[in-house]
């Protein structure tokens, strides 16, 4: 028989004087020792391994075929949500960062992030042996309590994403559509000192859900809604009463605004990023769409960028 490590067959998996089934190995009287122990060192590999394959599938499938969990749940047998966790933990994750000696579970933990930060989480959880429990508590008392500090100065330009209150926040286990931090409570939203000058241009994101809320934050903040942005992430989300792919910015304007208009339409048609990062495309457009002589501020931001003043528990 040959030595290859595995070879597939239906419906089993063969080893050298082994074979294993949905309910068990069987072994041949005649396997030697390093065959036996071959066998257990790869057993020890694929244990702990197939969420990352079944991600990394449906990412390479995704990208050839678009999306296919209707097939990937009559392939796998797994439903909809653990398939949409695995894909999205495998696609945030690049495979160079990914650590042998640590479980799928902790790298679900540090999903959220930006590469730099899953870099120290990872590496932190390598050098001090964390268990997942522990990283997620470290991770968990790292942020900020009060998202909501006052920002000195004041900007002509504000960009802001809101953790809008969808009433659970983050959880790789069982939520990982929510924001990867604090949600906030509408009414906390409401008292926040928006940091704008008497001539600002204000882009908030919002979702079908909070709509008629930002309408209001913009009137609360005493500025006046032009019209809506909308940002096409060409795939198909979820969704109770239709399945969603789009998501709004919110134009508003206080006082006499700078404006360089050619040809920017209310549409961007572009593939959603990391759960919560807006296009780079989008912040090129306001860069050329506002003029300012100052920094523009880009409020709940989970990156820095050249010529903004970004502010969130991220940075």
């Amino acid at each position: 028989m040959s030595k290859e490590i595995i070879k597939y067959q239906k419906p089993e998996i063969i080893f050298p004087h082994c074979e294993i089934n949905k309910v068990g190995l069987t072994f041949s009287s005649d396997i030697n020792f390093d065959e036996w122990e071959m066998i257990g060192q790869t057993l020890n590999q694929i244990e702990g391994s197939t969420q990352w394959w079944i991600g990394d599938w449906l990412n390479t499938g995704e990208q050839k075929w678009g999306e296919k969990y209707k097939e990937a749940e009559e392939r796998t047998g797994f439903d909809y949500e653990t398939l949409k966790g695995t894909k999205w933990v495998s696609s945030s994750i690049e495979l160079c960062r990914r650590r042998h000696n640590l479980s799928w579970s902790h790298h679900q933990e540090v999903a959220p992030f930006e590469a730099d930060k899953q870099d120290y989480w990872l590496d932190r959880a390598e050098k001090e042996e964390l268990t997942r429990q522990e990283l997620r508590r470290l991770i968990k008392e790292s942020k900020p309590e009060n998202v909501l500090a006052p920002i000195e100065g004041q900007y002509e330009v504000i960009v802001m994403d809101p953790p809008w209150p969808y009433g659970t926040e983050y959880d790789p286990d069982s939520r990982r559509v929510a924001s990867p931090y604090k949600e906030l409570p509408l009414e906390q939203l409401q008292l926040f000192k928006l940091p704008a000058a008497d001539n600002c241009v204000l882009w908030l994101w919002t979702t079908h859900r909070f709509l008629h809320d930002a309408i209001h934050l913009i009137e609360t903040w005493n500025f006046e809604y032009k019209l809506s942005f909308v940002w096409d992430k060409e795939k198909m989300g979820t969704g109770a009463w239709l399945r969603c792919q789009a998501e709004f910015c919110l134009l508003a304007i206080k006082g006499k605004s700078r404006w360089n208009l050619t040809n920017e339409r209310d549409l961007l048609r572009i593939a959603k990023r990391k759960h919560s990062t807006k296009p780079d495309e989008f912040y090129s457009m306001v860069e050329k769409l506002c003029p300012t002589n100052g920094k523009r501020a880009d409020i709940f931001s989970r990156k820095n960028r050249p010529g903004w003043k970004s502010y969130g528990d991220e940075i």
